[in-house]
């Protein structure tokens, strides 16, 4: 499953087990999209 994610996503990816309550994946998504934006507007150039 992980490296079919990491061919599929631009960015790095990592895969757990677990169970959450909820949206997993879209509380997932939603972290790593903001992780990015992060890195892309606060990173010193």
């Amino acid at each position: 499953m992980a490296g079919r994610l990491a061919g599929m996503s631009p960015l790095a990816t990592e895969v757990l087990c677990g169970t959450v309550e909820g949206s997993p994946v879209l509380g997932g998504g939603l972290v790593t999209a903001l992780d990015a934006a992060r890195r892309e507007l606060f990173t010193p150039r």
